[in-house]
């Protein structure tokens, strides 16, 4: 999956820029000083989605199948969120205000 670009000069972010950006509302790129709107891509709302629903039915699952006092539910569940913010910043869009 290719990483975002300031939409303006076609600057290259890295990885951990976005990863830094995920929480703000606005990019500034330090090579132009032009701002840009930082959006979750439809893909990257798609995968919470399916993430969500994919911790909710081990939880599910967990409850009414598996013996109480395991601890594997619990760990699958952490994974998945795990993956998630580890993904997030390949879901990163820049767009011109």
């Amino acid at each position: 999956m290719k990483l975002t670009h300031c939409p303006h000069c076609k600057k290259n972010l890295t990885y951990f820029e976005l990863y830094f950006l995920r929480k703000e509302d606005e990019y500034c790129c330090p090579v132009c000083k032009e701002s840009s709107l930082i959006k979750i891509s439809k893909y990257g709302k798609t995968l919470a989605s399916v993430m969500l629903i994919g911790a909710l039915s081990i939880v599910t699952f967990s409850l009414l199948l598996i013996r109480r006092g395991t601890f594997w539910p619990i760990i699958f569940v952490f994974v998945i969120f795990a993956a998630f913010y580890f993904l997030v910043p390949l879901f990163i869009e820049l767009e011109i205000i």
